[in-house]
Protein backbone atom coordinates (compact mmCIF):
# COMPACT_ATOMS: atom_id res chain seq x y z
CA UNK A 1 0.00 0.00 0.00
CA UNK A 2 1.44 3.56 -0.70
CA UNK A 3 0.86 5.91 2.23
CA UNK A 4 1.18 9.11 1.47
CA UNK A 5 4.07 10.44 4.17
CA UNK A 6 6.56 12.94 4.24
CA UNK A 7 8.88 10.34 5.37
CA UNK A 8 7.76 7.32 3.12
CA UNK A 9 11.13 7.85 1.30
CA UNK A 10 13.50 7.61 3.44
CA UNK A 11 12.13 4.16 3.78
CA UNK A 12 12.67 3.20 0.39
CA UNK A 13 15.94 1.12 1.19
CA UNK A 14 13.97 -0.05 5.08
CA UNK A 15 13.10 -3.64 5.39
CA UNK A 16 9.15 -4.59 5.53
CA UNK A 17 7.93 -6.26 9.14
CA UNK A 18 4.26 -6.91 9.83
CA UNK A 19 2.72 -7.27 13.35
CA UNK A 20 -0.23 -9.59 14.82
CA UNK A 21 -2.58 -7.94 17.03
CA UNK A 22 -1.12 -7.40 20.40
CA UNK A 23 2.62 -8.16 19.13
CA UNK A 24 4.79 -6.20 21.09
CA UNK A 25 6.90 -4.08 18.32
CA UNK A 26 9.58 -2.86 21.51
CA UNK A 27 9.55 -2.21 25.09
CA UNK A 28 10.03 0.52 27.05
CA UNK A 29 14.21 1.26 28.25
CA UNK A 30 15.34 -1.21 25.14
CA UNK A 31 17.72 -0.22 23.36
CA UNK A 32 17.45 1.38 19.94
CA UNK A 33 18.46 0.87 16.68
CA UNK A 34 15.44 1.33 14.10
CA UNK A 35 12.79 3.78 13.44
CA UNK A 36 9.94 2.69 12.22
CA UNK A 37 6.67 4.07 9.25
CA UNK A 38 3.70 2.36 9.77
CA UNK A 39 1.79 1.90 6.37
CA UNK A 40 -1.10 -0.18 7.55
CA UNK A 41 -2.81 -1.02 10.82
CA UNK A 42 -2.14 1.20 14.49
CA UNK A 43 0.57 1.05 16.80
CA UNK A 44 -0.37 2.09 20.52
CA UNK A 45 2.23 3.51 22.23
CA UNK A 46 2.89 3.22 26.37
CA UNK A 47 3.95 2.83 29.76
CA UNK A 48 3.98 -0.23 31.75
CA UNK A 49 4.18 0.39 35.78
CA UNK A 50 6.70 -1.80 37.94
CA UNK A 51 3.01 -3.22 39.52
CA UNK A 52 1.48 -3.97 36.10
CA UNK A 53 -0.64 -0.66 35.67
CA UNK A 54 -0.81 0.55 32.27
CA UNK A 55 -1.03 3.98 30.18
CA UNK A 56 -1.42 4.68 26.82
CA UNK A 57 0.37 7.48 25.71
CA UNK A 58 -0.75 7.63 21.68
CA UNK A 59 -1.59 5.45 19.33
CA UNK A 60 -0.53 6.23 15.69
CA UNK A 61 -1.56 5.12 12.57
CA UNK A 62 -0.60 4.93 8.33
CA UNK A 63 2.03 7.57 7.46
CA UNK A 64 3.59 8.45 10.74
CA UNK A 65 6.83 7.25 12.16
CA UNK A 66 7.51 5.30 15.84
CA UNK A 67 10.74 4.87 17.67
CA UNK A 68 12.83 8.37 16.28
CA UNK A 69 12.61 9.64 19.91
CA UNK A 70 15.86 6.97 21.48
CA UNK A 71 17.84 7.50 18.26
CA UNK A 72 18.89 11.04 19.35
CA UNK A 73 18.94 10.38 23.11
CA UNK A 74 20.83 8.00 24.95
CA UNK A 75 18.81 5.62 27.29
CA UNK A 76 16.78 3.48 25.62
CA UNK A 77 13.08 3.23 24.29
CA UNK A 78 11.08 5.57 26.03
CA UNK A 79 7.24 3.47 26.01
CA UNK A 80 6.35 0.16 24.82
CA UNK A 81 4.91 -0.05 21.68
CA UNK A 82 2.14 -2.64 20.57
CA UNK A 83 -0.04 -3.51 17.38
CA UNK A 84 -3.38 -2.70 17.89
CA UNK A 85 -4.49 -4.65 14.81
CA UNK A 86 -2.40 -6.10 12.03
CA UNK A 87 0.24 -3.94 11.10
CA UNK A 88 2.68 -3.25 8.34
CA UNK A 89 5.88 -1.02 9.05
CA UNK A 90 9.16 -0.51 7.33
CA UNK A 91 11.61 -0.15 9.33
CA UNK A 92 15.15 2.04 9.12
CA UNK A 93 18.38 1.16 10.80
CA UNK A 94 19.30 4.48 12.48
CA UNK A 95 22.77 4.94 10.56
CA UNK A 96 20.34 4.99 7.36
CA UNK A 97 17.18 7.19 9.07
CA UNK A 98 19.88 10.00 10.21
CA UNK A 99 21.81 9.75 6.51
CA UNK A 100 18.41 9.72 5.03
CA UNK A 101 17.33 13.13 6.90
CA UNK A 102 20.59 15.07 6.37
CA UNK A 103 20.10 14.12 2.87
CA UNK A 104 16.70 15.51 3.22
CA UNK A 105 16.34 19.19 4.82
CA UNK A 106 12.25 18.88 3.92
CA UNK A 107 12.14 15.13 6.34
CA UNK A 108 14.24 17.02 8.76
CA UNK A 109 12.00 19.43 8.66
CA UNK A 110 8.82 17.15 9.16
CA UNK A 111 10.36 15.45 11.82
CA UNK A 112 10.61 18.35 13.35
CA UNK A 113 6.96 19.67 13.48
CA UNK A 114 6.03 15.74 14.68
CA UNK A 115 8.62 16.22 17.47
CA UNK A 116 7.16 19.53 18.53
CA UNK A 117 3.08 18.06 18.05
CA UNK A 118 4.40 15.35 20.08
CA UNK A 119 5.65 18.09 22.90
CA UNK A 120 2.61 19.96 23.07
CA UNK A 121 0.46 16.48 23.29
CA UNK A 122 2.55 15.24 26.36
CA UNK A 123 1.85 19.18 27.64
CA UNK A 124 -1.99 19.12 27.10
CA UNK A 125 -1.76 15.34 28.60
CA UNK A 126 0.00 16.49 32.30
CA UNK A 127 -1.92 19.55 32.06
CA UNK A 128 -5.28 17.47 31.82
CA UNK A 129 -3.92 14.99 34.39
CA UNK A 130 -2.59 17.53 36.81
CA UNK A 131 -5.56 19.63 36.97
CA UNK A 132 -8.93 17.70 35.52
CA UNK A 133 -11.43 15.68 37.44
CA UNK A 134 -11.87 11.81 35.77
CA UNK A 135 -14.92 13.16 34.18
CA UNK A 136 -13.55 15.91 32.48
CA UNK A 137 -10.48 13.56 31.08
CA UNK A 138 -12.89 11.50 29.54
CA UNK A 139 -15.02 14.54 28.11
CA UNK A 140 -11.44 15.56 26.73
CA UNK A 141 -10.69 12.22 25.51
CA UNK A 142 -14.28 12.02 23.63
CA UNK A 143 -13.75 15.06 21.68
CA UNK A 144 -10.39 14.34 20.95
CA UNK A 145 -11.36 11.02 19.85
CA UNK A 146 -14.13 12.90 17.58
CA UNK A 147 -11.93 15.45 16.19
CA UNK A 148 -9.14 13.06 15.18
CA UNK A 149 -12.35 11.04 13.14
CA UNK A 150 -11.78 7.83 15.62
CA UNK A 151 -15.50 8.45 17.45
CA UNK A 152 -15.83 4.60 16.42
CA UNK A 153 -12.42 3.98 19.20
CA UNK A 154 -14.83 5.11 22.11
CA UNK A 155 -17.80 3.46 21.12
CA UNK A 156 -16.06 -0.21 20.79
CA UNK A 157 -13.66 0.35 23.40
CA UNK A 158 -13.79 -1.09 26.91
CA UNK A 159 -13.35 0.84 30.02
CA UNK A 160 -10.43 -1.17 30.71
CA UNK A 161 -8.72 0.92 27.71
CA UNK A 162 -10.34 4.20 28.28
CA UNK A 163 -8.88 3.94 31.74
CA UNK A 164 -5.10 3.35 30.76
CA UNK A 165 -5.93 6.80 28.16
CA UNK A 166 -7.06 8.85 30.98
CA UNK A 167 -4.85 7.46 33.77
CA UNK A 168 -7.62 6.11 36.13
CA UNK A 169 -8.68 3.04 37.26
CA UNK A 170 -11.05 0.98 35.32
CA UNK A 171 -13.64 0.47 38.56
CA UNK A 172 -13.83 4.42 38.40
CA UNK A 173 -13.64 4.90 34.93
CA UNK A 174 -17.05 2.69 35.06
CA UNK A 175 -18.40 5.17 37.53
CA UNK A 176 -17.85 8.37 35.83
CA UNK A 177 -18.96 7.10 32.20
CA UNK A 178 -22.68 6.17 34.09
CA UNK A 179 -22.53 9.56 35.55
CA UNK A 180 -21.90 11.38 32.50
CA UNK A 181 -24.36 9.35 30.53
CA UNK A 182 -27.34 9.77 33.45
CA UNK A 183 -26.23 14.13 32.95
CA UNK A 184 -27.43 13.16 29.21
CA UNK A 185 -23.71 14.14 28.18
CA UNK A 186 -23.41 11.16 25.38
CA UNK A 187 -24.21 7.60 24.46
CA UNK A 188 -21.80 5.03 24.29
Amino acid sequence: MDISSPFAPLFAGGFPLVLAPGEQLFFQAEEAGTVYLIREGRIRIGLLSADGRSFTLTELGPGEILGETALFVDGGRTANAMAVEETHLMGLRKEDFLKAIAARPEAALALIMILARRLREADRRIEELTFMGLKERLRSLYYRLKEEGRAEFWRRATHQELAEMVGAARESVSRALAELREEGIWER
